[in-house]
Protein backbone atom coordinates (compact mmCIF):
# COMPACT_ATOMS: atom_id res chain seq x y z
CA UNK A 1 0.00 0.00 0.00
CA UNK A 2 1.52 3.26 -1.10
CA UNK A 3 -1.02 5.93 -0.07
CA UNK A 4 -4.54 5.69 1.35
CA UNK A 5 -7.07 8.24 2.58
CA UNK A 6 -8.36 7.46 6.09
CA UNK A 7 -12.17 7.63 6.48
CA UNK A 8 -13.31 10.45 8.76
CA UNK A 9 -14.81 7.96 11.24
CA UNK A 10 -11.36 6.48 11.91
CA UNK A 11 -9.67 9.64 13.17
CA UNK A 12 -10.52 12.50 15.48
CA UNK A 13 -9.15 15.77 16.77
CA UNK A 14 -10.41 16.83 20.18
CA UNK A 15 -9.82 20.47 21.06
CA UNK A 16 -8.96 21.72 24.52
CA UNK A 17 -8.24 25.34 25.41
CA UNK A 18 -4.67 25.47 24.11
CA UNK A 19 -3.93 21.89 23.11
CA UNK A 20 -5.75 19.30 21.07
CA UNK A 21 -5.51 15.53 20.85
CA UNK A 22 -5.22 13.84 17.44
CA UNK A 23 -6.11 10.14 17.42
CA UNK A 24 -5.91 7.77 14.46
CA UNK A 25 -7.93 4.68 15.36
CA UNK A 26 -5.73 4.13 18.46
CA UNK A 27 -2.73 3.28 16.24
CA UNK A 28 -1.26 6.75 16.40
CA UNK A 29 -2.01 9.68 18.67
CA UNK A 30 -0.33 12.96 19.44
CA UNK A 31 -0.94 16.25 21.22
CA UNK A 32 -0.93 19.32 18.96
CA UNK A 33 -1.32 22.99 19.87
CA UNK A 34 -4.66 24.34 18.57
CA UNK A 35 -2.88 27.17 16.71
CA UNK A 36 -0.55 24.62 15.08
CA UNK A 37 -3.50 22.38 14.07
CA UNK A 38 -5.27 25.28 12.36
CA UNK A 39 -2.04 26.23 10.63
CA UNK A 40 -1.60 22.61 9.48
CA UNK A 41 -5.15 22.57 8.06
CA UNK A 42 -4.51 25.73 6.07
CA UNK A 43 -1.14 24.50 4.79
CA UNK A 44 -2.64 21.12 3.86
CA UNK A 45 -4.88 22.75 1.27
CA UNK A 46 -1.85 23.61 -0.86
CA UNK A 47 0.53 20.73 -0.05
CA UNK A 48 0.75 17.59 2.13
CA UNK A 49 1.70 18.06 5.77
CA UNK A 50 3.36 15.22 7.70
CA UNK A 51 1.63 14.85 11.09
CA UNK A 52 3.88 12.02 12.30
CA UNK A 53 4.69 8.37 11.98
CA UNK A 54 4.19 5.12 13.87
CA UNK A 55 5.49 1.56 13.67
CA UNK A 56 3.15 -1.40 13.40
CA UNK A 57 4.12 -4.98 12.56
CA UNK A 58 7.75 -3.93 11.98
CA UNK A 59 6.68 -1.44 9.37
CA UNK A 60 6.80 2.36 9.47
CA UNK A 61 3.57 4.22 8.63
CA UNK A 62 3.42 7.92 7.81
CA UNK A 63 0.40 10.03 8.78
CA UNK A 64 -0.37 12.99 6.51
CA UNK A 65 -2.82 15.86 6.29
CA UNK A 66 -3.80 16.87 2.74
CA UNK A 67 -6.81 18.99 1.71
CA UNK A 68 -7.93 18.67 5.37
CA UNK A 69 -8.17 14.87 5.00
CA UNK A 70 -5.98 12.40 6.88
CA UNK A 71 -3.90 10.00 4.78
CA UNK A 72 -1.49 7.17 5.64
CA UNK A 73 1.32 5.73 3.59
CA UNK A 74 3.75 2.86 4.04
CA UNK A 75 6.64 4.97 2.75
CA UNK A 76 7.56 8.58 2.06
CA UNK A 77 5.41 9.97 -0.76
CA UNK A 78 5.59 13.06 -2.92
CA UNK A 79 3.13 15.84 -3.64
CA UNK A 80 2.57 14.25 -7.07
CA UNK A 81 1.43 11.02 -5.35
CA UNK A 82 -1.23 12.97 -3.47
CA UNK A 83 -2.38 14.76 -6.59
CA UNK A 84 -2.79 11.53 -8.55
CA UNK A 85 -4.50 9.78 -5.61
CA UNK A 86 -6.91 12.63 -4.79
CA UNK A 87 -8.26 13.23 -8.30
CA UNK A 88 -11.57 11.78 -7.12
CA UNK A 89 -12.21 14.80 -4.89
CA UNK A 90 -14.71 16.87 -6.88
CA UNK A 91 -13.93 20.39 -5.73
CA UNK A 92 -11.27 22.84 -6.70
CA UNK A 93 -8.52 23.56 -4.23
CA UNK A 94 -9.64 26.60 -2.22
CA UNK A 95 -7.44 29.65 -2.03
CA UNK A 96 -5.68 30.21 1.29
CA UNK A 97 -7.21 33.71 1.52
CA UNK A 98 -10.71 32.19 1.36
CA UNK A 99 -9.91 29.68 4.11
CA UNK A 100 -8.41 32.37 6.35
CA UNK A 101 -11.45 34.58 5.82
CA UNK A 102 -13.75 31.68 6.69
CA UNK A 103 -12.03 31.19 10.06
CA UNK A 104 -13.32 34.66 11.04
CA UNK A 105 -17.09 34.41 11.74
CA UNK A 106 -17.66 38.14 11.19
CA UNK A 107 -16.77 37.82 7.49
CA UNK A 108 -20.07 36.21 6.47
CA UNK A 109 -21.03 36.72 2.82
CA UNK A 110 -24.13 35.58 0.99
CA UNK A 111 -22.30 34.96 -2.31
CA UNK A 112 -19.97 31.96 -2.62
CA UNK A 113 -16.32 32.90 -2.75
CA UNK A 114 -15.25 29.59 -4.32
CA UNK A 115 -16.78 29.11 -7.76
CA UNK A 116 -17.37 25.42 -8.51
CA UNK A 117 -20.26 23.33 -9.76
CA UNK A 118 -22.45 23.05 -6.68
CA UNK A 119 -24.64 20.37 -5.15
CA UNK A 120 -25.78 19.57 -1.60
CA UNK A 121 -22.58 17.63 -0.78
CA UNK A 122 -20.45 19.54 1.76
CA UNK A 123 -16.74 18.71 1.31
CA UNK A 124 -14.70 17.50 4.30
CA UNK A 125 -12.45 20.58 4.28
CA UNK A 126 -15.54 22.83 4.62
CA UNK A 127 -16.88 20.71 7.51
CA UNK A 128 -13.56 20.91 9.39
CA UNK A 129 -13.41 24.70 9.03
CA UNK A 130 -17.06 25.15 10.06
CA UNK A 131 -16.76 22.96 13.18
CA UNK A 132 -13.66 24.84 14.29
CA UNK A 133 -15.13 28.26 13.53
CA UNK A 134 -18.46 27.55 15.29
CA UNK A 135 -16.77 25.89 18.26
CA UNK A 136 -18.73 22.65 17.92
CA UNK A 137 -22.01 24.36 18.94
CA UNK A 138 -25.30 25.28 17.27
CA UNK A 139 -25.03 28.92 16.18
CA UNK A 140 -28.71 29.51 17.06
CA UNK A 141 -29.17 27.96 20.53
CA UNK A 142 -25.58 26.88 21.45
CA UNK A 143 -26.45 23.16 21.70
CA UNK A 144 -23.19 21.18 21.91
CA UNK A 145 -24.35 17.55 21.77
CA UNK A 146 -22.58 16.20 18.64
CA UNK A 147 -25.40 13.69 17.98
CA UNK A 148 -27.86 16.58 17.52
CA UNK A 149 -25.68 18.85 15.35
CA UNK A 150 -26.03 19.19 11.57
CA UNK A 151 -24.51 21.37 8.89
CA UNK A 152 -26.90 24.15 7.87
CA UNK A 153 -26.86 26.42 4.81
CA UNK A 154 -27.07 30.09 5.84
CA UNK A 155 -28.46 30.96 2.40
CA UNK A 156 -30.55 27.90 1.68
CA UNK A 157 -29.35 25.53 -1.01
CA UNK A 158 -32.70 25.67 -2.82
CA UNK A 159 -32.24 29.46 -3.15
CA UNK A 160 -28.73 29.09 -4.60
CA UNK A 161 -26.63 28.97 -1.43
CA UNK A 162 -23.31 27.18 -1.91
CA UNK A 163 -22.27 23.96 -0.17
CA UNK A 164 -18.62 24.62 -1.07
CA UNK A 165 -18.32 27.98 0.69
CA UNK A 166 -17.50 27.78 4.43
CA UNK A 167 -19.09 31.22 4.87
CA UNK A 168 -22.45 29.78 3.79
CA UNK A 169 -22.35 26.71 6.09
CA UNK A 170 -22.82 26.74 9.86
CA UNK A 171 -23.55 24.27 12.64
CA UNK A 172 -27.17 23.98 13.74
CA UNK A 173 -28.96 21.48 15.92
CA UNK A 174 -31.77 19.44 14.35
CA UNK A 175 -34.49 21.43 16.11
CA UNK A 176 -33.18 24.85 15.01
CA UNK A 177 -32.37 23.64 11.49
CA UNK A 178 -35.92 22.27 11.00
CA UNK A 179 -37.44 25.42 12.48
CA UNK A 180 -35.37 27.63 10.14
CA UNK A 181 -36.27 25.54 7.08
CA UNK A 182 -35.52 27.24 3.73
CA UNK A 183 -35.33 30.72 5.26
CA UNK A 184 -31.99 32.49 5.03
CA UNK A 185 -29.50 33.42 7.78
CA UNK A 186 -30.91 35.94 10.25
CA UNK A 187 -34.32 34.25 10.42
CA UNK A 188 -34.60 34.59 14.20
Amino acid sequence: MKLRRVPTKQWSFIEGELLGFFDLNSFFSTVIAIVKWKSMLIESIESPYLIGMFNQTSRDWFVWLYKTHVWISSRQVTHADFISKSRTIRYKTPKIQDVLASLTPSLITTEPSIQVQDNRYIPQWVKVIVVQRDGGRCVYCFESDPTLLEFDHRKSWVKGGSSKDPNNICLGCRKCNRKKGARDWGWG
